[in-house]
């Protein structure tokens, strides 16, 4: 037994009474002794109040046991992971550095640090932060479901599969993994493996076949979907765009706008990138389908302001910018207030357009 470790029963052990100078390391050594005690009693009650979800009475001990005790990596990784689920992410990402300075080992602060980054749109940071964490524990299946994620808007959907495929190898009963899994197979084109990874995902935990009833163009029940995945977490932007476009088919404008108007507020860039993304797709797939699919909108609706806007994306991936720029001008004039962050889905889609996409695939309307 080490004195500076129990001092008390040191001196017990060893049968000797201390002496002036050893009264005053033992009273010392006691005291911090008190404090440390004092901060973990802090800190386990803090991740109590977390498993019950009182996120702000987390933080509150959390505090508490960081003013005794300032050197503890998991009390700062775990008020971070609080501040990140309060949505105050420049202070989630100020704990989790913390965290990692005391500790560059600690995978779970890199595996938090990487989610916050990928929320604040720093998606190179989050990919950094997600390897590092599987370096450090490579049976992590949460990391690999993040950078499958992270992959996912990056647009590496190869990348993103193999992730999805490996949490659900070291974790198969995990729901939102066969749910994310689902989503890049749908974008593959693998609607029968789709389907099969979204009824799995809704047999584990209800309502996470929005990705299915989205695809089979069951509109008003991903509808219903979608807002069952914001009721749990609001933060999530694409959920706000893919109700949008659900919203969309079923002629829901004002809905339709406040989604993207939402997602936009959010992240805008990664909104653009999203949105053009899937106009792309599309095109790859069947582009005289989604030109004729706006026009068929356009003939119910000449004045349909968001069709307009979807039309002039189209065209201008498909480098026919005469005829984008009449749409995008005649959906600019539409509106009393500009479409969210026009501009930016325009910038992103002439920075995504290729030759392979042009030709002529022109479409009535």
């Amino acid at each position: 037994m080490d004195m500076n470790t129990n001092p008390a029963a040191w001196f017990l052990m060893n049968n000797e009474f201390p002496n002036s100078a050893d009264q005053r390391h033992l009273l010392e050594a006691l005291a911090t002794l008190r404090v440390r005690e004092e901060a973990a009693a802090h800190h386990r009650r803090g991740m109590a109040c977390y498993a019950r979800g009182d996120l702000a009475a987390a933080v509150a001990e959390y505090d508490a046991a960081l003013t005794l005790n300032p050197d503890q990596a998991e009390v700062w990784y775990h008020r971070a992971a609080a501040h990140y689920a309060l949505g105050n992410l420049k202070e989630a990402l100020a704990d989790s550095d913390r965290a990692l300075d005391l500790n560059p080992h600690l995978a779970s602060a890199h595996n938090a640090r990487g989610a916050i980054r990928r929320e604040a749109g720093d998606l190179s940071g989050a990919l950094a932060d997600f390897d590092r964490t599987l370096r450090l524990q490579p049976a992590l299946a949460a990391a690999y479901n993040n950078r499958g994620a992270t992959r996912y808007e990056l647009g590496d959907l190869a990348g993103a599969l193999a992730d999805f495929e490996e949490a659900l190898r070291l974790q198969p009963n995990n729901a939102e993994f066969f749910s994310n899994r689902g989503a890049v197979r749908a974008e593959f084109g693998d609607l029968v493996g789709a389907a099969d990874d979204c009824r799995r995902a809704e047999t584990l935990a209800p309502g996470n076949a929005r990705v299915l009833l989205h695809e089979q163009k069951d509109f008003p029940a991903a509808v219903v979907a979608y807002d069952q995945a914001l009721e749990i977490n609001p933060r999530l932007f694409w959920v706000y765009l893919l109700r949008g476009n659900a919203r969309y088919h079923g002629s829901d404008w004002r809905g339709l706008r406040a989604d993207y108007e939402n997602a936009f507020a959010r992240a805008a860039t990664r909104s653009a990138s999203f949105v053009v993304r899937a106009l792309q797709k599309g095109l790859e797939s069947d582009p005289a389908k989604s030109l004729q699919d706006c026009a068929d909108h356009l003939q119910r609706d000449p004045e349909d302001a968001m069709s307009l806007a979807r039309r002039g994306l189209l065209l201008t991936l498909l480098r026919r910018d005469d005829e984008a720029e009449k749409d995008l001008e005649q959906c600019r004039r539409l509106c009393s207030e500009s479409i969210p962050c026009l501009d930016i889905l325009i910038q992103e889609a002439r920075k995504r357009r290729s030759p392979a996409l042009t030709g002529d695939t022109r479409a009535g309307g």
